[in-house]
């Protein structure tokens, strides 16, 4: 999946296009749509500096320091295929009981009135 922004979806972004791609390039394929939240995607205080790709990103300029987890939702063409190489790739992603259930159990979860609809 191809990330695509516009120069507006840029202003205030923590994270450079370029490391956005990396990032949903290193889950399994499938995902459809992939959405960012919170302040790992949104920069909180704003000091700029220059990406790879030349466009402006923010870092922290309180600690100017590693930047902060990227919340992620994506959608799935298959939900128990993609959970199941996922939880292959990066089981710490992951609770011990949904490890422990596996993939059809994650996906059941995610379709009840305690997941997202």
């Amino acid at each position: 999946m191809e990330l695509s922004m516009t120069e507006n979806d840029r202003a205030g972004q923590l994270t450079c296009h370029d490391e956005l791609n990396d990032i949903l390039s290193s889950f399994p394929p499938g995902i459809v749509h992939a959405v960012g939240y919170g302040s790992g995607v949104f920069a909180q205080q704003q000091q700029r500096r220059e990406c790879n790709d030349g466009l402006n990103a923010t870092t922290d300029d309180a600690t100017n320091e590693e930047l902060p987890m990227i919340d992620l939702i994506f959608v799935v063409d298959d939900p128990i295929a993609w959970h199941a190489e996922n939880v292959r790739l990066y089981p710490h992603h992951y609770s011990f009981t949904s490890r422990t259930l596996g993939p059809k159990f994650i996906s059941s979860v995610q379709q009840s009135s305690f997941g997202a609809k």
